[in-house]
């Protein structure tokens, strides 16, 4: 009986953990705009695109060699997807860098994170996903949070707005093709073959532009490239590769709806940027919708886990 019981709960603990990976990610990306703003880089985000790509990538390549697989770091059958993944990281982070500077951070962020809607629409037709009805419904109610606290964000609307909004679209749009080859390379590449080369090719598109303005960096903006390269970047990438492998691209995506509320907690406390009662009704439908996904996961997982005990008969 005890054996049995192991066994279904070693059944339930191998599904269901990718999917707190994938919430815990998000979580700490949230710090990006905040990030994005104590670099103090407008008008010249490419140096701190360029040298969080450095610090993410030397984070990679260290992980690599502590852990002795120098294999890791050779690209393989992949290097075509794996030099996209680098051009369509330094278009997208251009664009979201752009619109935080900008426009609200949580303008910003609501807006890239669109992107769970373009993944799902794509998933089908690029991996060859079922779209899931629960992971429709889930992603509904996501969206709503997402109007609700977009609506309540404060902010001017003249050209300059507009010029953000259309970026952070751009934006969206490039992280969901981001997510997409992310999920293909996973199929036969490790995460730390991903984040190196990733993080290598975007920081080379930015080396000429970077380099001769990097002394537009004060102490503290070198602090927050550095957290944003090895934490935000380095840390939660890793942990959010890892677990992409093992879940729908579409599930992974809803889960990345976490970090709006993370960015609208952080922007609070460490910004000041004070929440709407919208903000607060938005962030309750996100979670609940993240708190849904999992509840539902949780319950197919306890199906696989009758299946073992079945077969352990």
């Amino acid at each position: 009986m005890e054996g049995k019981r192991s066994l279904r709960e070693r059944a339930e603990q191998s599904l269901l953990l990718p999917y707190l990976l994938l919430c815990a990610a998000p979580v700490v990306w949230g710090l990006s705009g905040v990030l994005v703003r104590w670099a103090a880089l407008p008008g010249k985000e490419y140096v701190l695109i360029f040298w969080r790509s450095v610090f993410a990538f030397a984070f990679y390549a260290l992980f690599a060699l502590i852990i002795r697989e120098r294999r890791l770091l050779r690209p393989g059958s992949g290097v075509l997807l794996l030099v996209a993944s680098g051009l369509s990281t330094a278009a997208y982070t251009l664009c979201a860098f752009k619109a935080y500077n900008m426009i609200s951070i949580g303008t910003a962020t609501f807006i890239i994170y669109l992107a769970p809607v373009f993944v799902a629409l794509l998933a089908p037709l690029a991996l060859q996903e079922k779209l899931e009805r629960s992971t429709v419904l889930c992603l509904a109610i996501a969206l709503a949070g997402t109007a609700l606290m977009s609506l309540g964000q404060k902010g001017e609307g003249g050209s300059s707005w507009w010029a953000g909004a259309l970026l952070a679209l751009a934006g969206a749009v490039l992280w969901a093709v981001m997510m997409l080859i992310w999920k293909k390379l996973r199929d036969t590449h490790s995460p730390l073959t991903i984040g190196l080369w990733t993080h290598g090719v975007c920081g080379l598109v930015y080396l000429p532009f970077a380099v001769p303005a990097t002394g537009s960096l004060e102490p503290k903006g070198w602090a927050s490239v550095a957290v944003f390269g090895v934490v935000v970047i380095g840390g939660a990438g890793l942990i959010y590769l890892y677990a992409v492998r093992r879940v729908k691209a579409q599930d992974a995506a809803l889960l990345a709806y976490i970090e709006p509320v993370s960015a609208m907690v952080l922007g609070l406390l460490l910004l000041g940027e004070v929440p709407t009662w919208l903000d607060f009704v938005g962030a309750a439908l996100i979670i609940a919708a993240g708190v849904l996904l999992l509840r539902l996961r949780t319950a197919a997982a306890e199906e696989v886990a009758e299946v073992f005990d079945a077969a352990e008969r």
